[in-house]
């Protein structure tokens, strides 16, 4: 009976400590660290960055990644010559393709200078990237157990996750206020918006990677635009907000013809926000250096400006904006 006994507690022991853990539901991450911005010249972009942001760049250097994936079929000597673009809330990284075929040489060749991935840090890459595999994801670059991945994503979301192995955010990342107001001006990056075809696909792929309760998409018309504008005057766009921890992501889809909307998906161009007090100052500075403005009359509260050719983004500003609750 002993021995029985004993059997069995050491079955029930066993059996305890073998219980799978629980699935993991949602990305952990929710703290965007970085921006990755790919660009053709990282030493032109560097110079370009700071004139017009005001803000340090850091020298350029050559970041190689820590391996890749065993499916991998790009160049295994590819590598990053890369800039930090430091911001007040977050890092701007300027990234230039260095080698062969790769996941950045593929979006420079497809796609030209653009957002590339976001960045953050968790507590533990390997599973996070078993989640997103298991949504969709594809791991393009970072050897498994390197504790750093790069995970495409640009089928689900229309953009890639870096994931990088840490218990701690960087020091230099300010998570936004509770009343949800834009802040920082010119040198505060309030919003990433995404532009896609679909945002209803991309709210539910949202809500199932980070775990997000999002509110259904809102159709915006009747905008205004500038002098000499030749595209739809009644298009619009069909739009979510995604919150993280820092900043928002704006999930945007063209609505009607010819509009701004339309030519960022087009040229696969996304826009960075910022909240200024002189809407139109800044746009006369951004146009003195190489911008088109695309939305927003002359002396209004809104504007967009098409800053592709010098930064490979568009650069969305709003009078003392107000992020949505």
């Amino acid at each position: 009976m002993r021995t029985s006994a004993l059997a069995l507690a050491t079955l029930l022991v066993t059996g305890l400590s073998a219980s799978p853990a629980p699935a993991q539901t949602a990305f952990s991450g929710n703290t965007i660290t970085r921006i990755g911005v790919v660009v053709a010249d990282v030493e032109k972009a560097s110079k370009t960055w700071a004139d017009v942001f005001g803000v340090t760049v850091s020298a350029p250097k050559d970041v190689k990644p820590s391996g890749f994936p065993g499916s991998y079929m790009g160049d295994k000597a590819a590598y990053t010559r890369a800039a930090e673009a430091r911001f007040k809330n977050i890092i701007v990284e300027l990234a230039q393709p260095m080698g062969g075929k790769s996941p950045w040489r593929d979006h420079l060749d497809a796609k030209g200078q653009g957002v590339h991935h976001v960045a953050f840090t968790v507590a533990d890459v390997e599973a996070d990237v078993r989640f997103l595999e298991s949504k969709g994801g594809v791991r393009v670059a970072g050897a498994p157990g390197s504790g750093s991945a790069l995970v495409d994503l640009g089928s689900r979301i229309g953009i890639s996750l870096a994931l990088t192995q840490g218990t701690t955010q960087p020091d230099y990342v300010v998570k936004r206020r509770p009343d949800a107001r834009a802040s920082g001006g010119f040198q505060t990056v309030a919003r990433l918006g995404l532009l896609g075809a679909d945002t209803d696909s991309r709210r539910a792929a949202f809500m199932e990677i980070f775990g997000k309760t999002i509110p259904d998409p809102t159709n915006e018309t009747g905008l205004t635009f500038p002098k000499g504008f030749t595209g739809d005057p009644k298009s619009g766009m069909r739009h979510i907000f995604v919150p993280f921890d820092n900043l928002w992501i704006n999930v945007i889809q063209p609505l009607g013809g010819d509009s701004p909307w339309r030519d960022m998906v087009t040229r696969h161009q996304h826009y960075l926000f910022f909240a200024v007090e002189d809407v139109q100052a800044v746009t006369g500075t951004l146009v003195q250096q190489g911008g088109t403005r695309t939305l927003g009359a002359e002396g209004g509260a809104v504007a967009y400006v098409d800053m592709r050719a010098p930064l490979g983004i568009t650069v969305f500003l709003l009078r003392n904006g107000i992020l949505p609750e």
